[in-house]
């Protein structure tokens, strides 16, 4: 029996635990597609580990933060006061990724005592934003688990799921593209190595915006022609969310004493993962601005009460501070069209514009030290 299973069934499960042991260890981050979402992961965990500098302050989020706040200036800012103040938002990140980014943080930097966590109303709706931020979160796991937050999203009726529990999965689809196409990704990985390292102290910039459309509501830029790449690009975001305008449902009249248990568990998993954060002081929660698109058209009624509803109590017991700038562009209920370049992103007008609004926040707040 024993010489039957031998060479049949227990040498090649020895073979892919060898394998996915090799994976956790993050063997695969110097052949990963620079520009998914794990290379991202890859760049900046390089950025931040081969720095030589301490790190006392972070700014964690998603593509709203990366495109909507002058990182050069909220640098600046914290150098003035004798701090360093460093960008590691990514785009896709959601809950998952900034309380991994955290976790990982933790050992890696433990000198960062505080920071920004800017993300949106649109990200208070569910306990997750998709499977496809389990590939943002990898490169930050170690080799023995996943730090308890992948983890949870396993389902066995979803392969999206596996890469929770198993690095050689989640790779599995770059692994396949990178055997295909071995000189593409060589080169690839060439173009971004001669920009040197992640920019940890500034941020992108566009300088477009969306007045030449039709912007007052996304049936009406859904059937725009568009003229050049930026306008197919906008029109293509309409044309994929136009179908789910007005039917957000009402959370209006959620109560916080009796909510149905798909928002109790929403409420009680962002509360305690904001209670555990554990930073010397108490993380800035930014609400970045959103286009009225998402909050007359795409997300519940009431949905920007119940983001309160979730981050208020946190907020009266200290364990975090909160600004909420959602409909900072807005004017009589319509966003402005000239600091957006698309549906999701600030131009460089809007972020200059929510920058100078932030930054004595976050400065008297973070770096002022009297």
């Amino acid at each position: 029996m024993i010489r039957y299973l031998l060479p049949r069934i227990v040498l090649p499960l020895l073979a892919v635990l060898a394998l996915e042991g090799l994976f956790r260890s993050n063997f695969w981050e110097r052949f990963a597609a620079p520009d998914s979402h794990a290379g991202t992961s890859v760049r900046l965990k390089q950025a931040v580990t081969q720095g030589t500098e301490h790190i006392d302050f972070v700014t964690l989020g998603s593509s709203r933060a990366v495109y909507g706040l002058d990182h050069a200036r909220i640098a600046t800012s914290a150098r003035a006061h004798g701090q360093v103040h460093a960008n590691l938002s990514m785009p896709g990140s959601h809950w998952m990724s900034v309380t991994t980014v955290i976790d990982w943080l933790r050992s890696e930097r433990p000198e960062v005592s505080g920071g920004i966590i800017a993300l949106s109303v649109a990200d208070m709706h569910y306990v997750g934003n998709g499977n496809y931020e389990l590939a943002i979160v990898r490169p930050f796991q170690g080799l023995l688990g996943t730090d308890g937050h992948g983890s949870t999203r396993f389902s066995l009726q979803d392969p999206s799921s596996y890469g929770s529990i198993s690095a050689l999965h989640q790779y599995r689809g770059d692994i396949r593209d990178a055997l295909l196409h071995p000189w593409q990704r060589g080169r690839a990985i060439g173009w971004y190595a001669s920009f040197g390292q992640h920019q940890l102290f500034d941020g992108p910039r566009q300088s477009g915006d969306a007045c030449a459309m039709p912007w007052d509501s996304l049936a009406l830029c859904a059937g725009h022609v568009p003229v050049d790449d930026n306008e197919r690009q906008v029109v293509g975001q309409c044309s994929s969310l136009v179908g789910a305008a007005g039917h957000g449902g009402d959370w209006s009249t959620l109560d916080s004493d009796a909510l149905p248990p798909d928002r109790l568990e929403v409420l009680q998993q962002r509360q305690r993962e904001l209670r555990a954060i554990g930073w010397k002081k108490p993380p800035l929660v930014i609400l970045m601005p959103i286009t009225h698109h998402w909050s007359r058209e795409l997300m519940p009624k009431g949905a920007r009460e119940w983001a309160h509803m979730v981050l208020d109590p946190l907020v009266a017991e200290g364990s975090i501070r909160l600004l909420d700038y959602s409909d900072f562009f807005d004017r009589d209920g319509i966003t402005r069209c000239d600091v957006f370049w698309d549906l999701y992103h600030q131009n460089e007008k809007g972020l200059t514009e929510l920058t100078d609004a932030l930054l004595p926040e976050i400065e008297s707040y973070l770096h002022d030290r009297r």
